[in-house]
């Protein structure tokens, strides 16, 4: 199963919107530049991800869209599920759809396998992401020491 670009690409807004969460709301433009798609992609993938309850938006001056929860408590399950109607492994996962199942032991396996995928999606949050991506981890020695810290080092050189 690959998952869909879509879904790729919701996922990295929502790690943008986490990684810049302290500076406020951010505009469509600042999360098109960021993640490299078209304002009008970027709306496609918005809508479904506000209906989820995941991000908001925020209209006029200083507005902007923000999530709705900390990223440790969004998974991978809700962005996929709200961005593609959840992992789709086979047609056969639904009974239904299967046209042969009268002839075929197959839609419960293809309905365990779904809810295996699903159950591990569910497991990995956008907080577990991002220290896992690159781009979002912060390094120790990439820290600003603490202002007091500074001080107390520059009150003993004196």
């Amino acid at each position: 199963m690959q998952l869909s670009s879509r879904t790729r690409h919701g996922a990295r807004l929502l790690m943008n919107l986490a990684h810049f969460s302290q500076k406020g709301p951010l505009r469509a433009a600042h999360l098109s530049n960021n993640i490299g798609i078209s304002i009008k992609y970027l709306e496609k993938i918005i809508k479904p991800l506000r209906q989820a309850g995941l991000i908001k938006g925020l209209r006029g001056p200083g507005g902007g869209y923000f999530l709705c929860r900390a990223p440790e408590d969004i998974t991978l399950g809700e962005i996929v599920l709200a961005l593609d109607g959840g992992p789709q492994l086979s047609c056969c996962a639904a009974p239904d759809a299967c046209l042969p199942s009268d002839f075929c032991g197959s839609p419960a396996l293809w309905a365990d396998l779904t809810s295996t995928l699903q159950g591990k999606l569910n497991s990995i949050t956008l907080g577990g992401m991002m220290r896992q991506d690159s781009i979002f981890k912060v390094t120790p020695s990439a820290r600003k020491p603490k202002a007091d810290v500074h001080r107390r080092d520059t009150a003993q050189a004196a």
